[in-house]
C-alpha cells in the first residue's frame, strides 16, 4: 500500500492541506501549530475508519488517495457535519456516502447503526489496512500500548508487563522461533538430499588417461580440503568418521600415484572409488547451498542486530541473541539484567526498530506514520535514524512529522511543508 495524496479543508476552522506523497520517505515540516501532528492523526483515522479519532478534530472535508498492493487506486473521503460525519470509500457501496451519527461514535455503538453490508465492508477494510501510527507520549518513560487498531504509542516511564521493551522481546522470540523452524526444515532437506546421493549412478565410459591426470590429482587434493572443512563445520560427523574420511583420501592419493607409474589408464581400484569422489563432490555442493539458504533465513535478523548495535555501540552497549533466541543486552562485558535500565532513547530505538523488523505486517510492506521521532534521540542518532528504518523496512512508506534538521539530513528533497494552505 502507498499513500498518494491527501487533501483537507478548514481543519480547526483555519487550515487547509494539499499533500502529494513520495513512495519511500516523507517529512512533514513546519512551525509549531502548522498542523503536522494533526495531519498524521487525520490520515490514520481516515484510512483505519477510526471515527472516534476523526471527530476529535474539527474539519470540513478530507480526501485520501492511495494505491493498494494490487495496484488499484482507491479514495476515502469524509465530511464532518453538525451531528454526523459522512464517509465515502470507492471500495464500499460504490462510493456512496455513509452517514454515521456523532452520538453513536461517542457512545461506541456506531457499528449497530449501519446496514450489514456497509458494516461488513468497513470491518474488512480495517482488518487488511496497512497504515500504522507510531507516536511518543511525552509525560511518561516507556511502555507500549495499542489503544486503537494498528496504533502504537511508545510511552516513557511505564513498567507494565506489556511495556514496549517486553512487547519487543516477545516479537523477537516469535521471530526466532519461526527462523529455527525454517532452519530445521532446511537441515531436513539437506539430510534427504545427502542420502539421495547414495543412489547416484556413476558412468565410467569416459576414462581419463593418466598422462592427463594432473588435473585429477588437483581435484582429489581440493576435494579433500573442501570435505575436511565443510564436513567439520556441519557438526554431523564425529571424530571417528572424520578420521575415516581422511584415511579414504590418503588411500585415493596413494593409489592414484602408484597406478600412474604402471599403466596409462586409471586402475580398477581407483575406478571403483571414483564414484565416491563424485558423491562427495555432490554433498559438498549441497552443503554450500544449505549454508547460503541458512544465511538467507537469518539475513533480516542479522541486519536488525547490526542496525540496533549501530546506535548502542556509542554508549558501549550491544544487543545479542543466543542460540535459544533469548535476547541479551551487554554493557561492555557485563549483562544488563533489567532492560528498563536502558535510557529512554535506547528503549525508543530498540522498540521502534523491532516493530519495523518483525511486526507480522512487515512481510509485504506497510505505511508508517511517525510523530516527532527525534524525541529522546541524540543529534548523531537523529542523523542516521532514517537510513536505519529504511534498511529494516525497505518496501515500506514512511511519513514523519519532525522539527529536527538532523532527521532531514540527506533527505531534504523529501520535505513537505505543512500549514501554508
Amino acid at each position: 500500500m502507498k499513500l498518494r495524496h491527501f487533501e483537507a479543508k478548514n481543519v480547526h476552522e483555519m487550515l487547509n492541506f494539499n499533500i502529494t506523497f513520495h513512495d519511500d520517505v516523507n517529512f512533514f515540516v513546519g512551525v509549531n501549530g502548522s498542523g503536522k501532528t494533526t495531519v498524521i492523526k487525520l490520515i490514520s483515522g481516515l484510512v483505519n475508519f477510526d471515527f472516534a479519532a476523526l471527530i476529535e478534530t474539527k474539519f470540513e472535508y478530507l480526501l485520501l488517495t492511495f494505491e493498494t498492493n494490487s495496484g488499484l487506486e482507491r479514495q476515502i473521503s469524509c465530511w464532518q457535519k453538525k451531528d454526523k460525519i459522512l464517509v465515502s470509500y470507492d471500495g464500499i457501496n460504490k462510493g456512496q456516502p455513509i452517514p454515521i451519527a456523532i452520538d453513536a461514535i461517542m457512545g461506541e455503538y456506531w457499528e449497530r447503526t449501519l446496514n450489514a453490508k456497509d458494516r461488513t465492508q468497513i470491518m474488512r477494510h480495517r482488518a487488511i489496512n496497512e497504515v500504522t501510527l507510531i507516536g511518543l507520549i511525552r509525560n511518561k518513560a516507556i511502555g507500549l500500548s495499542k489503544p486503537k487498531d494498528e496504533t502504537y504509542w511508545i510511552e516513557f516511564g511505564d513498567e507494565r508487563e506489556n511495556s514496549p521493551v517486553n512487547t519487543a522481546k516477545d516479537l523477537i522470540v516469535e521471530e526466532f522461533r519461526q527462523l529455527r523452524v525454517k532452519e530445521r526444515q532446511k537441515d531436513d532437506d539437506l539430510k534427504t538430499q545427502m542420502l539421495s546421493t547414495i543412489f547416484t549412478y556413476t558412468n565410467f565410459d569416459d576414462l581419463e588417461p593418466l598422462r592427463e591426470g594432473s588435473e585429477t590429482r588437483k581435484k582429489i587434493s581440493q576435494l579433500r580440503n573442501d570435505a575436511e572443512e565443510k564436513f567439520t563445520r556441519t557438526g554431523l560427523f564425529d571424530e571417528i568418521t572424520l578420521k575415516k574420511m581422511s584415511t579414504f583420501f590418503e588411500k585415493m592419493e596413494v593409489d592414484f600415484e602408484e597406478t600412474s607409474k604402471q599403466d596409462p589408464y586409471i586402475s580398477l581400484t581407483y575406478l571403483m572409488n571414483k564414484g565416491h569422489l563424485e558423491r562427495i563432490a555432490q554433498v559438498i555442493e549441497l552443503l554450500d547451498e544449505n549454508k547460503k539458504e541458512i544465511e538467507e533465513v537469518y539475513a533480516r535478523l542479522n541486519i536488525y542486530i547490526q542496525t540496533v548495535n549501530s546506535f548502542f555501540s556509542d554508549s558501549g552497549k550491544r544487543l545479542e541473541i543466543d542460540k535459544k533466541g533469548d535476547l541479551q543486552f551487554y554493557y561492555k562485558d557485563h549483562k544488563i539484567k533489567n532492560l528498563e535500565c536502558l535510557s529512554s532513547g535506547e528503549q525508543q530505538v530498540f522498540v521502534l526498530m523491532t516493530i519495523l523488523a518483525f511486526h507480522k505486517s512487515m512481510r509485504n510492506g506497510k505505511v508508517f506514520l511517525i510523530d516527532e521521532p527525534e524525541l529522546s534521540l541524540h543529534l548523531f542518532w537523529q542523523h542516521k535514524f532514517v537510513d536505519a528504518i529504511k534498511r529494516l523496512a525497505p518496501t515500506s512508506q514512511f511519513i514523519l512529522a519532525t522539527h529536527s534538521p538532523e532527521i532531514l539530513s540527506g533527505h531534504r528533497d523529501k520535505a513537505i511543508s505543512v500549514g501554508r494552505g
